[in-house]
């Protein structure tokens, strides 16, 4: 504890000298960038990195990518909600650049743009990049910069391309994989808990009875639900008795959320959660009968993907 106030202490000060230099320090950046934070799971990295890359495509600005949230947050020892750097592993990459520790600690004490409240976008959960002036370089992008999804989706393929299945799966992972293409109706659920298991103030947790309610309804002949859950035990004891469907839980842990996030974008129907999860598996999902499932009150609501975002 000791150590720790000594060391705050001493970064606080540290801090106070480097901003009273301001004006000098601006003069030293001979090549002065803009550097865009990345955090939270596989769907967020996806969402910042193809915004980054529209925005520099837009602007013109050098944008490079801050991804030290993920030595504090990302390799924790909790498999339930742990969020590791991980779409690399997911798709092949245009090249982009990674800001170093030293360079990101200067530019979020002396060039961090915070967004104002007011220009959060109802239904965006972030700043709209169409419509907020970016500061020029040097700037430190701090805060949840967006698109809206469905330019996104215009973007992925243009920016990303997906890796082979044998680089992204592991050989349990690959018999899922052949179940899910060789099944003639494949549904694939998505239970977000972990992190959304309790309400927060951006999201509710969903009722079980929506799954239940799903598995009754989707359900027919030919049709295989798989679960994709950071929990599978509680999948396995409050949906499954509850329903008399043909089913597999998926037992990835969140480490290999991109897996997940893989095989969820092969089912012909995709049922979300809370968060962003089953949206982007349905933009990854190349089948022409696809259908993106989501929840409204008690009732089962099949969302067609224009139409949500155009309503």
């Amino acid at each position: 504890m000791l150590k720790k106030r000594i060391k705050d202490k001493l970064d606080s000060i540290l801090r106070t000298i480097v901003w009273y230099n301001k004006p000098v320090i601006r003069r030293c950046i001979k090549n002065p960038v803009v550097i865009f934070k990345m955090d939270g799971g596989t769907c967020s990295q996806l969402n910042n990195y193809v915004s980054m890359k529209m925005l520099a495509e837009r602007t013109g600005y050098n944008l490079i990518m801050d991804i030290t949230w993920y030595d504090r947050y990302g390799e924790g020892d909790d498999s339930v909600i742990a969020r590791p750097y991980n779409i690399d592993k997911l798709f092949h990459l245009e090249e982009y650049q990674t800001a170093g520790k030293v360079q990101v600690w200067l530019y979020q004490v002396l060039f961090a743009c915070f967004p104002p409240r007011d220009r959060i976008e109802k239904g965006l959960f972030g700043i709209n990049l169409d419509t907020f002036t970016i500061p020029p370089a040097p700037c430190y992008l701090h805060g949840y910069f967006k698109y809206k999804l469905s330019e996104i989706e215009k973007n992925i393929w243009k920016y990303c391309s997906l890796r082979d299945k044998e680089e992204i799966l592991d050989s349990q992972n690959l018999l899922i994989y052949q179940e899910i293409i060789s099944c003639a109706n494949p549904v694939g659920v998505h239970v977000r808990r972990g992190d959304m298991s309790v309400e927060g103030g951006y999201w509710k947790v969903l009722p079980e009875q929506y799954f239940i309610n799903v598995c009754e309804d989707l359900n027919g002949q030919g049709t295989m639900f798989f679960f994709f859950s950071e929990e599978p035990q509680w999948v396995l004891e409050h949906i499954i008795p509850f329903t008399n469907i043909c089913s597999r839980i998926v037992n990835n842990s969140s480490f290999y959320g991109y897996r997940d996030l893989y095989l969820l974008s092969l089912c012909r129907y995709i049922v979300k959660s809370q968060g962003s999860f089953g949206e982007y598996a349905y933009m990854l999902n190349k089948r022409q009968d696809k259908k993106l499932i989501a929840y409204n009150k008690e009732k089962l609501r099949l969302w067609e993907w224009r139409s949500y975002y155009e309503a």
